[in-house]
């Protein structure tokens, strides 16, 4: 459409992205990671969606109209009593113009219905969406919730890698991909990976105590350098590669990566 409705469409169009991959590509089990908007977007399409296999909210509101009014206040200096008027003022213009209400888009009005299990990132230094809102996403979410908040860190910083591997294995427990991860070095290996003791050594390899991750020798080279990267979106899509390459039956799992400010998904093939 012509406006970014801050997650009101967006998860209609998540919708029709994730009915294409179960329909048309026959695949089965599908996760979400989204930022801000993304998050609230991966939030409010999750309570309506119960075969989705689990969440990570980076930095998500819980209620458009609350964030609008702490952001005329924190940057604007312009209290609530003031801003009410002003408020309702561009809630006609974008009914009028956008065919939506700001009202609407409030995913703590949807995650109090939704049992899809969740991990809430916040960074404790966030002026633009308060910590406060992953905190009553986490209270009122009706399924497993759980909430990290990461020191040091504002809304756009750059994610610890501590926190990446976190969600990254959130992700494999949500999949269920860890019942098939391979006994022996290969699970040792991806242990040694998310703790942060296996290091990608910059001529072409993995080194920790004489171990290698047990990947092709062209996955190995694309995750090795994912992983050296300073982009957060580069070792979040590295250490989920790991795990994808790393998990018997779900080996050629498709990773599908979007914009660090969207949502992305996690596919994986029949069964």
């Amino acid at each position: 459409g012509d406006y970014v409705s801050l997650g009101f469409f967006e998860r209609d169009d998540l919708h029709r992205v994730i009915e294409h991959l179960r329909i048309e590509l026959s695949f089965s089990r599908i996760a979400l990671w989204g930022y801000s908007m993304g998050a609230a977007t991966a939030l409010m399409h999750a309570s309506r969606d119960p075969s989705i296999a689990g969440v990570v909210a980076d930095s998500p509101f819980c209620d458009l109209w609350q964030l609008i009014q702490e952001v005329l206040l924190h940057f604007l200096r312009m209290p609530p009593l003031l801003s009410y008027p002003v408020l309702q003022l561009v809630r006609l213009v974008i009914q009028q113009k956008a065919n939506f209400d700001i009202c609407d888009v409030s995913p703590q009005a949807h995650v109090c219905d939704c049992f899809v299990p969740a991990l809430f990132l916040h960074g404790e230094l966030d002026d633009f969406v308060e910590p406060s809102h992953s905190e009553t996403l986490r209270r009122v979410h009706r399924g497993e919730a759980q909430r990290l908040t990461m020191p040091a860190r504002a809304h756009a910083s750059h994610r610890a890698d501590a926190f990446t591997a976190k969600a990254a294995v959130f992700l494999v427990r949500a999949l269920r991909w860890e019942q098939f991860l391979p006994s022996g070095h290969g699970d040792r290996a991806f242990s040694e990976l998310l703790a942060g003791r296996l290091s990608f050594n910059r001529l072409g390899g993995f080194l920790a105590r004489d171990e290698a991750l047990p990947l092709r020798p062209e996955s190995m080279a694309q995750v090795g350098r994912l992983l050296v990267s300073s982009q957060d979106k580069d070792v979040c899509s590295g250490l989920l590669q790991a795990a994808l390459g790393l998990c018997g039956p779900y080996r050629g799992a498709e990773f599908l990566p979007c914009s660090w400010g969207g949502v992305a998904a996690f596919a994986t093939p029949r069964g």
